[in-house]
């Protein structure tokens, strides 16, 4: 996978050609990285878009992709999100830590093939977001804000992040992607495209088709 290529269609200002995906796909694809934490600067700049740009971010179709990350992805996520928690406020990522905590069970695992070498973590300082999910890090910080686009670049090159500016980060602005994207020829294929219930997919699929939207200029 060329996560450069997939966070540069995101807005970092990586020397790609810029692939459309929405958010939660390039969070998790970046939480798979294998080479954490001895090469960070993806999780940076991970850290940077989120703590720019995570109110775009569609937190119940991420839980619904999250269903059986192995511990230590949970465990990754539930650090970088709770820094993002405690920056921007934003309740709406307290239901998934919620779950990431319930999925990891009372008593929290501890990763060392995920943690740095001590005398790093002593000249750096701990990571105090990450050590709550058994993870110990010196501190990751965000990469500068040069490395990413205005939002007003990046809702025009963006069609995820674009409609869901449109109609709100939710499963409507999803599946509108996802028909200009690929043209589901029913409600069934746009609801396992968006991840949503098929009563949902069915729903927006079809008052999406009533006002023409595969037609419509709005995009």
């Amino acid at each position: 996978m060329n996560l450069q290529s997939k966070w540069a269609g995101l807005g970092i200002t990586f020397q790609e050609t810029p692939t459309l995906n929405a958010p939660e796909e390039v969070i998790l694809d970046t939480i798979r990285y294998d080479d954490f934490p001895k090469d960070r600067k993806l999780f940076g700049l991970m850290l940077l878009w989120l703590q720019t740009y995570g109110s775009y971010v569609h937190v119940e179709r991420l839980q619904r992709m999250i269903k059986g990350l192995p511990s230590h992805e949970l465990a990754l996520l539930g650090g970088l999100f709770l820094k993002v928690r405690m920056h921007t406020k934003d309740h709406r990522f307290d239901s998934l830590l919620k779950h990431i905590r319930r999925h990891l069970g009372e008593h929290t695992p501890t990763f060392p093939t995920l943690s740095d070498h001590q005398f790093f973590i002593e000249r750096h300082g701990l990571d105090e977001e990450f050590i709550v999910f058994g993870i110990q890090i010196a501190k990751l910080k965000a990469a500068n804000t040069k490395k990413i686009l205005s939002e007003p670049l990046l809702l025009k090159s963006n069609i995820w992040l674009h409609h869901r500016c449109m109609f709100g980060v939710n499963f409507r602005a999803d599946v509108a992607t996802i028909m200009k994207l690929h043209n589901p020829q029913n409600g069934y294929q746009a609801a396992k495209l968006a991840g949503c219930s098929v009563n949902s997919g069915y729903r927006h699929w079809r008052d999406l088709h009533k006002v023409g939207w595969l037609t419509a200029d709005l995009a």
